[in-house]
């Protein structure tokens, strides 16, 4: 405990301290009582604070820049695959049959055309007909033949046909790749193919797509994974030929009536003649008189 001495100087020294006068800004609410000193040291503190973030600030800075950003895109594109083709072939036989009746070797006067062949009923029914042609145009005494093959021929052609189906879809994941900056890069759909509207006769399309520029600064990196789609297509191929054609043709021939054959003709005619000759020679047995006898031919 310190002595008497000692309580004396401190007591002395206390009462001996400087007078502190204070300077009052009054537009300062709130610190107009704080001491000047003990305000200088605030504001210091309160600047040495503000450098402090500031400096930690541009720090953090410098060391983004200097890091870089880091940015993970995709790629995606998608493409056809065509099996080999199956190929059928069918023989489809076309038939046209052509139904004729002519009239003593005239212009047809019955002309129709059945896609059967001749023994189908059809074509046997136009043969009827024909015969009725004939029979109106003709008369009574018109003779019909039996239908004759006067033209034939066979073509044969080749229709190839495509016809489009989709067999299986196979989805590809490539490794990324990554990429450090400076440098220009495009991310995104590069092609799509539409599929939707399989089976179909008509192929597939495909479209190139337009992708999206991606620019890394220095320091900047990207790993860009790609993601392949691979549509396979079946392809079937028809053939189909081959045209028969058949031209049928009834002739009809008009025989007229009341016409002797030539031999009867002239055996007629000698009967007629001696049977005249007979005539003139009784005539002239009592009658001196010339008898002139006429004949028409």
């Amino acid at each position: 405990m310190p002595g008497p001495a000692r309580c004396a100087a401190a007591t002395a020294g206390a009462s001996a301290a400087p007078t502190v006068q204070m300077r009052v800004r009054p537009t300062i609410a709130g610190i107009k009582d704080m001491p000047q000193g003990f305000m200088r040291s605030g504001i210091r503190l309160a600047l040495a604070g503000t450098a402090l973030v500031a400096g930690l600030t541009a720090a953090s800075e410098a060391h983004a820049a200097e890091q870089g950003e880091f940015s993970t895109t995709s790629s995606e594109a998608e493409s056809l695959v065509f099996n080999p083709a199956t190929v059928t072939t069918t023989n489809i036989v076309s038939y046209s049959t052509q139904i004729l009746a002519r009239l003593n070797g005239g212009v047809p006067i019955y002309d129709q055309t059945f896609d059967v062949p001749f023994s189908d009923p059809a074509p046997q029914a136009g043969v009827t007909a024909a015969r009725a042609a004939i029979t109106t145009a003709g008369g009574p005494g018109v003779i019909i033949a039996a239908p004759v093959l006067t033209a034939s021929s066979s073509n044969t052609t080749s229709a190839s046909v495509t016809s489009y189906s989709l067999a299986g879809t196979q989805a590809i994941v490539n490794p990324g790749l990554a990429t450090s900056g400076p440098a220009n890069l495009l991310v995104g759909q590069l092609s799509t193919c539409n599929v939707a509207l399989l089976p179909n006769t008509t192929r597939p399309p495909c479209q190139s797509l337009t992708q999206t520029p991606l620019v890394l600064s220095e320091n900047d990196s990207n790993v860009n994974v790609r993601a392949d789609t691979v549509y396979t297509i079946d392809r079937a191929m028809a053939t189909t030929s081959t045209t028969q054609f058949e031209q049928w043709t009834l002739f009809g021939t008009v025989q007229a009536f009341g016409m002797a054959h030539t031999a009867v003709q002239s055996g007629a005619l000698d009967a007629n003649s001696r049977f005249l000759r007979r005539l003139g020679d009784e005539a002239g047995s009592g009658d001196q008189r010339p008898v002139r006898m006429w004949m028409g031919g």
